[in-house]
């Protein structure tokens, strides 16, 4: 008699365990910026909670997105809040994780506004990402000519040589971000919130996630 009132606890119990498999690891993407130590650390603890590995994969900013979109990756660290606009095989976990601006580097004596994204003449390096954020999150369509880095540090070192004029980034807020050693001047395009995402063969456990990531957030 007594089994059969613990049966509907251990039944209970499996129903709300995550299924994973206790040798799987979890492939995750990042891609480079000043602060993806941070959200690589938060994933990573989020994940240990549940019991489940995790291996972080450093890929362009775009291509993760691809990857994680064709089942390649098992989740992405920290990607724009629409993002299943674009890729419907991606599910969000319901927690912001970051909020960041949209910045506008300027070199010091040229005009610094939201007009230079407009300005056919003039020329603004972003990654494939802060691109696609401009587009998606804000609607802005660039009329600039436009340079592809997908290293920020790279475009930092360009800027202060004088080599490039224009270059647009995320700045988180709170975070660490790549520092300027030149005169410049700076304009905000706005302000975004960033999610974490899994694949939407891993979306039973998007609730599961969702706990831990409160937990792990409040706690920091």
């Amino acid at each position: 008699m007594r089994l059969l009132g613990i049966l509907p606890c251990l039944f209970l119990a499996v129903l709300s365990s995550p299924k994973v498999d206790a040798n799987d690891t979890f492939k995750v993407s990042y891609y480079e910026h000043p602060a993806a130590f941070i959200f690589i650390g938060i994933i990573r603890e989020t994940y240990t909670q549940l019991g489940i590995e995790t291996e972080f994969v450093k890929l362009p900013s775009e291509q993760r997105l691809l990857m994680l979109n064709n089942g390649e990756l098992d989740a992405d660290f920290v990607a724009r809040k629409n993002l299943n606009e674009t890729y419907n095989s991606v599910v969000k976990v319901p927690v912001p994780l970051v909020e960041a601006d949209l910045v506008i580097f300027c070199a010091q004596d040229l005009p610094c506004s939201g007009d230079i994204l407009n300005d056919p003449l003039a020329t603004i390096y972003a990654d494939l990402g802060t691109l696609t954020v401009l587009n998606a999150v804000f609607g802005i369509d660039v009329q600039a000519q436009v340079g592809n880095l997908e290293s920020e540090q790279t475009m930092t070192q360009l800027f202060e040589s004088g080599r490039i004029n224009y270059y647009v980034a995320e700045i988180v807020h709170g975070g660490k971000f790549q520092q300027i050693n030149a005169p410049h001047n700076t304009h905000v395009i706005g302000t975004t919130e960033g999610y974490h995402h899994v694949h939407q063969r891993h979306a039973h456990l998007v609730p599961q996630i969702e706990k831990a990531l409160l937990r792990v957030l409040k706690k920091d």
